[in-house]
């Protein structure tokens, strides 16, 4: 082969390399679907969420749509770089409810059957997020990788919280909870009575805890009342941190598994009017606390875990989870134990046999 041509072919070849990655951004498809033989999920542009969540070949989504939930805070979506309520200076700034990240477009890195990758760069915080969903060749799982940048010259402080909304498929009281969590805090609303001295007589051991002035098991679907936030903690000891969620009248199950390095905090909001429910949420993260960014820079840590997380400049940090939505074995309405295995997952059962479930392959 001539010089020449090799030359020539060398050049063609870093000019698809430049036009490669704007092709994928200025394509810019609206959201990308993964699928395998026995789950679906739909990932949108906007946001980075995941806004459809079923088995396969005919289930219903398991995640709330925008015509039930928030038309911008729906499904399965990321709080970043911040979670909850936003302090006035944050507010006249702009940085919005929840953060900045559900509201913004996110850029494509990948596009594949069973995987895609997003970026997105926060305007005002500065901070840069890179996302990856993998879906497994043949079982219900998925593993989601968020890495957090700060390219900024200065600390940045921020929180990061998985907020699974789930579907109306969930809204009854027919749902039964397990988790390995150890204890937690119940706010009786969303903002929680915590301010800069912990309110220790909300503080309680899993699953019993005080609501409303009635002792509710939160394995259980709590009865009528406002809407409540409970968060959750796991012992030190704990390797794995895991929440699952039984449909006991469909069999559907729904559940995640993460390290507590990478998300301390466990959340669950409930909200249900006289009659029915109207949302109910899984949430995991660095904070449990729903609060302004000051308030918990006063705080720091609690119930001996932090509030905030930092980054120092130049710096990255890894979060990881995995996702699972499959059928339960018959009969069985909880799952009473998580063990990771080499490539795979068990779950066992109140009922039935356990479940050996593949695990995306590693990044």
């Amino acid at each position: 082969m001539s010089k020449r041509f090799t030359t020539a072919l060398t050049a063609a070849g870093l000019l698809l390399a430049v036009w490669a990655r704007p092709v994928l951004a200025e394509v810019a498809p609206q959201e990308h679907r993964l699928a395998n033989a026995r789950l679906a999920l739909t990932v949108q542009r906007q946001g980075a969420i995941i806004s459809d969540l079923r088995l396969r070949p005919e289930g219903a989504n398991l995640l709330a749509d925008p015509a039930v939930a928030d038309p911008v805070m729906f499904g399965h979506f990321l709080c970043f770089d911040r979670w909850g309520q936003v302090a006035p200076e944050a507010a006249a700034r702009g940085i919005p409810f929840h953060g900045e990240a559900v509201r913004f477009p996110w850029r494509w890195t990948e596009l594949s059957a069973r995987s895609v990758g997003q970026e997105v760069t926060l305007p005002i915080a500065g901070l840069s997020a890179r996302r990856q969903v993998r879906l497994t060749e043949r079982d219900p799982v998925y593993a989601v990788t968020l890495e957090v940048t700060n390219s900024t010259p200065e600390t940045k402080a921020y929180t990061a919280v998985e907020h699974a909304t789930l579907g109306e498929v969930w809204l009854h009281d027919e749902v039964r909870l397990s988790s390995n969590a150890r204890q937690g805090l119940v706010h009786a609303s969303p903002q929680p009575k915590v301010a800069i001295a912990p309110d220790w007589e909300s503080v309680f051991t899993w699953p019993m805890a005080r609501v409303h002035g009635r002792t509710v098991d939160l394995r259980d679907t709590p009865g009528p009342g406002p809407r409540f936030l409970v968060s959750l903690m796991f012992a030190d000891e704990t390797e794995w941190a895991w929440i699952f969620q039984i449909d006991r009248t469909s069999g559907d199950l729904i559940g995640y598994v993460w390290s507590p390095t990478d998300y301390p905090w466990l959340m669950l909001y409930y909200s249900r009017g006289a009659r029915r429910f109207l949302n109910r949420s899984i949430e995991f993260g660095t904070t449990g606390l729903y609060l302004p960014r000051p308030q918990l820079a006063k705080i720091g840590q609690f119930l001996d875990r932090p509030v905030l997380a930092q980054l120092a400049p130049g710096a990255s940090r890894q979060h990881r989870f995995w996702g699972f939505a499959c059928k339960a074995p018959p009969g069985s309405s909880a799952v009473t134990q998580v063990t990771v295995e080499s490539g795979g997952v068990r779950l066992e059962f109140d009922q039935g046999e356990a479940m050996h479930l593949q695990l995306p392959d590693p990044e």
